[in-house]
Formats: structure tokens, C-alpha cells, sequence
């Protein structure tokens, strides 16, 4: 063991759930579980995962983005039905060209919201990256649409886009998720402000230094009992960041770093 070897993080910990579960290992599941709670009492995840049945349920931990259009039933009693219909379309044309560059998944519908998954079916090492960065093209694109009905009609459009990572049941047949993961990420989405991506502290902790982010301030969200921590994502950060503090779980990298040194 070397001085960077250190034991399993919360993430680690809440994969290897994940794995035990989906190999029907619950008793592994709920025990590693028990280990992120007895060190984080209120994560959510692992509370999710203590309450998955034993009914062979397919269990992922996924980056979740939820876009939904502000005020969309005012715009609809405001527009012409045919006119309304035109601009939803022209909006979920440019989320889906938008979500299929970043190799992301656009399930069933809720509304005019749409629930985008990145990790399933295609799963990337940075998943959450890409999905804050899908969002951020989405809110810039939907404000260039907006801009020219604003010019041509005189009225536009908004968007909140919401990004989560979490625990999720999925539905093959379906083409859904379900879960508390599914559930936080529109409510993320209902925290920001129009025109903007917001954030969940578990996807802060995963992102690095890859965007620049504005903490808000906590706030309570419906269903939950705990005010949610949020961050507004305010660009993505072109220089390259610097490295601080050990390597973690990268043994075998280190490894052959130091007999290229030696």
C-alpha cells in the first residue's frame, strides 16, 4: 500500500450498492449502505438504496437533466393552439439535437418537461460533465429561439434546466426511470431561475473544477424534508484545472509514474 491508497468514498461506497443490488446481493447492499449513512446521515441515496425490494429491479446511479418550459400554461392560453404547438416542437427539436451530441437519453415526456438520462444506455466516464454542459447549450439555444419570436411575434420563451445524480429503478419497457433521483432532478429544475442551469450538491462533488458555479442559498423542495443545496452553473471553464491534493484510487497510474520516473 502506498502513502495515496486510502479506504472507499461515499461514491465508491454507493457503486458497489448499486453492483450488489443488480447481482440480487441486497444483504451487501443494505451493509454498504449502512456504511455511507453511518458517516452521512442524510444522504439520500443511500436511504433509496436500504429501500430497494428483492423483485430483480434493474438499480442505476445516473446523471439525471430535467428541462421544462416556464410558464407553459400561460404561453398556451396566450398563443394560438396550432402557434403553441410550433414552438414546443421548434423547443424539443433543439433539446434532442442538443441531448444526442452529448450521447444523452430522452425518455417518456411530462408535460412539456422532459426527463434526460446520461449513463443508460450509454454510460461515459463523464456523464455529469456532459449533462451540465447539454444543459448550459440548451438554456443559450431556447434565449437565441425566444429572441426571434420575439422579433417576429412579440413573445418569447423560457426554459429552467436541472441537473441531479442519483439512485433510480429503471423501466425498459417503459422508456423510463423512476425513483427519488428522477423526482429530485425536476425539482432542481424547479429551483432555478429562467434562463439558467441549476445544480445539485451531488453533482457539484463530481464535477471537479470543470464550471464555474454560484452557491445559492438552501431551500425547501416539496416531498423532501431536507432544504435542498443547489449551485447556478454560470459557464464552462475552458483553461485546464490544477491538480490539488493526492491521487485517490489511481494505484496502478501511480504505480507507473514513478518507474517512468525511476
Amino acid at each position: 500500500m502506498n502513502e495515496y491508497t486510502t479506504g472507499p468514498t461515499i461514491e465508491e461506497l454507493l457503486d458497489s450498492a448499486v453492483e450488489a443490488i443488480n447481482r440480487q446481493d441486497h444483504g451487501s447492499a443494505r451493509s454498504l449502505a449502512r456504511q455511507v449513512l453511518a458517516v452521512d446521515r442524510d444522504n439520500l441515496e443511500a436511504e433509496e438504496l436500504m429501500a430497494v425490494s428483492d423483485n430483480g429491479s434493474v438499480v442505476q446511479r445516473l446523471t439525471l437533466l430535467f428541462v421544462d418550459v416556464v410558464d407553459s400554461v400561460g404561453l398556451s392560453t396566450r398563443l394560438e393552439p396550432e402557434m403553441y404547438s410550433t414552438v414546443i416542437r421548434r423547443y424539443r427539436d433543439e433539446v434532442h439535437r442538443i441531448v444526442a451530441t452529448y450521447e444523452g437519453h430522452i425518455g417518456a415526456a411530462q408535460g412539456d418537461g422532459l426527463l434526460i438520462t446520461f449513463g443508460h444506455p450509454t454510460p461515459h466516464e463523464n456523464d455529469a460533465q456532459r449533462a451540465v454542459s447539454a444543459g448550459l447549450d440548451i438554456a443559450a439555444e431556447v434565449a437565441a429561439l425566444s429572441r426571434r419570436l420575439r422579433r417576429k411575434f412579440g413573445f418569447g420563451i423560457e426554459v429552467r434546466v436541472g441537473v441531479h445524480r442519483g439512485v433510480v429503478t429503471i423501466d425498459p419497457v417503459r422508456d423510463e426511470v423512476i425513483g427519488v433521483g428522477a423526482n429530485l432532478a425536476s425539482r432542481v429544475c424547479d429551483l432555478a431561475e429562467p434562463g439558467t442551469v441549476a445544480i445539485s450538491e451531488a453533482v457539484r462533488r463530481v464535477l471537479r473544477e470543470d464550471f464555474t458555479l454560484e452557491p445559492l442559498p438552501p431551500r425547501s423542495v416539496k416531498g423532501f424534508d431536507k432544504p435542498l443545496e443547489h449551485f447556478r452553473v454560470l459557464a464552462e471553464r475552458t483553461e485546464a484545472p490544477l491538480l490539488s491534493g493526492p491521487l485517490v484510487g489511481r494505484d496502478e497510474e501511480v504505480a507507473h509514474l514513478r518507474r517512468c520516473w525511476e
